[in-house]
């Protein structure tokens, strides 16, 4: 077990977005926010909560689109994603992540585009961005 996002017997359904030589960056369901994206140090510690992009239990699940590594190590340094934020419909975000140590970045999160303004989605059909 790699982290308990969501304790009892109820699973978190958790779903490997992303990762590098020290983390992994998982999308579940806490309970609490709904689906969103956690970061887990694979040498051990505590899930936690990148962001709460769409507060409250419905959750934003968020889909990784792209990613930048960098640094000299080669570590993730952005993520793109794909999420609802409960007012733009589904649209890119930003997450800049800044790591400190070895085992806790700190995160950045933003909306980086809203390609199609107001409530309606933009959608990812095998790979591709499509617009409603």
């Amino acid at each position: 077990l790699l982290a308990d996002i969501r304790p009892g017997p109820a699973s978190s359904e958790p779903v490997r977005q992303n990762d590098d030589a020290r983390h992994v960056y998982i999308t579940a369901d806490d309970g609490v926010h709904g689906r969103e994206l956690f970061h887990v140090p694979l040498a051990g510690g505590v899930a936690t909560l990148v962001a709460d992009i769409n507060p409250g239990p419905a959750g934003s699940d968020p889909e990784a689109y792209r990613q930048t590594y960098g640094g000299a190590d080669s570590s993730l340094t952005r993520l793109l994603l794909l999420a609802d934020d409960g007012t733009h419909g589904r649209e890119f975000h930003d997450v800049a992540i800044a790591s400190t140590n070895a085992t806790t970045p700190s995160f950045t999160t933003s909306l980086a585009v809203d390609l199609h303004p107001g409530p309606a989605s933009t959608q990812r059909i095998d790979g591709m961005i499509r617009f409603p």
